[in-house]
């Protein structure tokens, strides 16, 4: 023990900041050119360093923001911590959540339709994107900020790490005072990716609503879920779309989201589509169609989201009115040896007596190059007439072709069923 050696505390810290700078420029070389929606100029949160500045394109601010100092360690932290959320009365880019640590951590939340934070460059979580926020608007019916749809969800870390969940889109906002409607309903914002080595896409937020419009009612669509690791990781789902209630319009229902894509995993599912509803004579309310089902290159493709349900209940046949079933979405590819996904099936329908027609069944998925089978058609939604109004059920999807060695096609789906008067 006589020769045992110390080594004095600079060392160490030497060290850690040699490696420190090694994966900053590892950092630098592996970034992609996705770049957020929002750009930071307000809060000091861990996007605001200087190495996000190289990696995001934006320059920093000449003053003494831009080189503020954050600690090594801990919440906020530039080498290791979680990215700092976003606060809940943040305006314009202070919306974003934090980026995780260099070495690790997970993103930050994003607020009022922010984006979520990256995770850490080795591993982390990507943060959840913020919720959208309807137009704020001033006693003069004067718009002071436009409405925001869901924000992103941050990409999980370089290495190991799940995508954010999107926020969900914005309710429509109509101002009784000034009979004027000064937002739509938003969309859901998409999933972010997982890591690269491993880590599963976020999930897309839902559309915003439009409930009791007094026109044209339409549903936010669903964003998309994100990709799963460019190795392993599921493919996140998509968002439903939003719901659409008009009273006196058309009600459409908003689109689901597509499901994320995999290289090895299970890619993620179609978003369902949104319920739509209209409450007039002469008016057509339609289900929003669901989403694709994402694509695989080694696995199953995934399965294609329902079509929105419909529902008309004052028209009559003959007066322009109709409920239309939403369409379902078509399943995922597959490239090598797994089955296509299923198609989705089509959304149903009510009326009183106004004509019923029950969605379309979605497509299957083609099967795998190396034996893979097509996937299943969906089926066709169901279409019913209280009083005896025309009515005819949705056409069942087509089954997927199979791969080109040894796959057999998909069975197409089934029609739905019709109950009324003539179809």
């Amino acid at each position: 023990m006589a020769n045992a050696r110390t080594f004095p505390i600079p060392a160490v810290t030497t060290g850690i900041a040699g490696a420190a700078l090694v994966g900053m420029g590892a950092f630098a070389l592996a970034a992609t050119a996705e770049s957020p929606q929002h750009t930071a100029d307000i809060r000091l949160t861990t996007t605001e360093s200087t190495l996000n500045y190289l990696l995001d394109g934006h320059s920093p601010a000449i003053g003494t923001a831009a080189y503020t100092l954050r600690p090594a360690i801990g919440d906020g932290g530039w080498l290791i911590g979680n990215g700092l959320s976003a606060a809940t009365d943040c305006t314009g880019s202070a919306c974003n959540g934090g980026n995780g640590g260099l070495l690790w951590g997970n993103g930050g939340n994003g607020a009022n339709g922010g984006d979520g934070g990256h995770g850490g460059f080795l591993f982390g979580n990507g943060g959840d994107g913020g919720a959208g926020v309807a137009a704020v608007v001033d006693a003069d019916g004067i718009v002071v900020s436009a409405a925001t749809a869901g924000g992103r969800g941050g990409n999980g870390g370089w290495v190991i790490g799940n995508g954010g969940d999107g926020g969900v889109g914005a309710e429509s906002w109509y101002d009784v005072t000034h009979e004027a409607r000064f937002s739509r309903a938003t969309n859901g914002g998409d999933g972010g990716r997982g890591g690269l080595l491993s880590g599963d896409g976020g999930n897309g937020g839902d559309g915003g609503l439009d409930v009791n419009s007094p026109t044209d009612a339409l549903g936010g669509k669903g964003g998309n879920g994100g990709r799963g690791g460019w190795v392993f990781g599921d493919g996140g789902a998509g968002g439903t779309g939003g719901r659409a209630v008009a009273e006196d319009g058309n009600g459409t229902g908003g689109a689901g989201g597509d499901g994320g894509d995999t290289t090895f995993g299970e890619a993620g599912a179609g978003g369902k589509g949104g319920f739509g509803a209209a409450n007039n004579p002469g008016v057509v309310a339609t289900g929003g169609a669901g989403g694709s089902g994402g694509y695989a290159v080694v696995g199953d493709g995934g399965r294609g989201g329902d079509g929105g349900n419909s529902n008309n209940w004052d028209g009559v046949d003959g007066d322009g009115s109709a409920s239309i079933g939403g369409a379902g979405g078509r399943g995922g590819n597959s490239a090598f040896g797994g089955t296509g996904g299923k198609g989705g099936r089509g959304g149903d329908t009510v009326t009183n007596n106004a004509p019923s027609i029950g969605g379309e069944g979605g497509g299957g998925g083609r099967g795998g190059a190396l034996a893979g089978n097509g996937g299943q058609g969906g089926n066709g939604g169901d279409a019913t007439s209280l009083a005896g109004g025309p009515a005819s059920g949705g056409q069942g999807g087509t089954g997927g072709t199979g791969g080109a060695v040894g796959g057999d096609a998909g069975g197409n789906g089934t029609n739905g069923t019709a109950n009324g008067g003539a179809g």
